[in-house]
């Protein structure tokens, strides 16, 4: 009996243990936080605006337009129009009475060389355009004049003879410049800005100079300190005013400049980050003419090795295998950061 009890308590423990535990309640699960915004930017970018703003000058504008082609000239009264609404200067006809000022434009096309189509052996010409404008205050001054010119090329691009010559005409600094010279010329203070800027540009700085000290312009920044004091070759100025005469001095490095050498010691001495990666830029860009600026690269060379920059040595690796100075001063340069890069 006490067996058979026996076995009958086991098979219940056992029936008991067999048995599967309840599932345990799992943990809600905690959604991650949310990402946290970015912050707003310092200086958030000016949307462009919609519309043209309103008027401040009128122009009176007088065009003598002439082709070689059948087809009319191109509108150049209408595009000057366009161009010049942007600067809140109106365009109106010649004989305008209450217009502030007067422009006298010539715009001419000429034949120019010949080009023979390979697949039909058809000939046509290309064109060769020049523009003119002279503006000219209620009294008769000169207040500006500009010409340019474009040229269809020796190897012509699909969209046409004709539009190739006025688009090399029209990527001239002398045309981009043209509303803000114009509007600035006429006293519109929103030009300014843009007028300083085009100080820098070569073919139309002097311009943009007598501009400004018509119109009694003052600097509204130090970065335009800068780049008025670089205009007029004021390099003392411009390490005077240091770290903001940086952006307008790295535009002007370029081998092509006969003031590159006063321009790289403008830099040097100023010591700024953008100066040192302006350099590393000048010895990847231009370095077949390393051994006709001597001066430049012995400045260039002395502030890389200067400021430790090792992000130099790919280039000076590279250019250390060349024979002569050249290859000897990089080399040397490239030693230098090294070891300073150690301590």
């Amino acid at each position: 009996m006490r067996q058979w009890v026996a076995a009958l308590c086991l098979c219940a423990w056992v029936g008991a243990c067999s048995k599967e535990e309840p599932p345990r309640p799992q943990p809600r699960p905690v959604p991650p936080a949310p990402a946290p915004a970015p912050p707003p930017t310092a200086d958030p970018v000016p949307e462009p605006p919609a519309s043209p703003p309103r008027p401040e000058k009128k122009l009176a504008l007088r065009v003598a337009a002439r082709t070689w082609r059948t087809q009319p000239p191109h509108d150049i009264a209408r595009a000057l129009a366009e161009k010049l609404a942007w600067v809140a200067v109106e365009v109106t006809p010649p004989e305008s009475q209450d217009a502030h000022a007067r422009a006298d434009v010539q715009w001419t096309e000429e034949r120019a060389g010949e080009y023979v189509n390979v697949f039909d052996s058809t000939k046509r010409h290309g064109t060769k355009i020049t523009f003119t404008i002279v503006l000219r205050s209620g009294d008769g001054t000169e207040l500006l004049k500009l010409d340019a010119s474009g040229q269809t090329g020796s190897t012509p691009s699909a969209d046409g003879l004709f539009e190739e010559a006025l688009g090399a005409l029209v990527r001239q600094t002398k045309w981009s410049s043209l509303p803000c010279l114009v509007g600035g010329a006429l006293g519109v203070r929103l030009c300014l800005p843009d007028v300083v800027s085009a100080t820098l540009d070569d073919d139309v700085s002097k311009d943009a100079l007598k501009i400004l000290e018509r119109a009694g312009y003052r600097p509204a920044n130090a970065a335009e300190e800068g780049t008025l004091a670089l205009a007029r070759r004021n390099y003392a100025e411009c390490v005077r005013i240091g770290a903001p005469a940086v952006p307008a001095l790295v535009r002007w490095f370029h081998p092509y400049r006969l003031e590159t050498d006063d321009v790289a010691a403008a830099l040097a001495e100023i010591r700024h980050s953008s100066a040192t990666a302006a350099f590393v830029q000048y010895l990847e860009e231009n370095r077949r003419d390393l051994r006709r600026r001597e001066k430049t690269l012995s400045i260039v060379l002395k502030l890389l090795a200067e400021r430790t920059a090792t992000d130099a040595l790919p280039i000076l690796d590279e250019l250390a295998q060349e024979s002569g100075p050249t290859g000897k001063q990089t080399g040397e340069a490239a030693a230098e950061i090294r070891a300073r890069a150690k301590k």
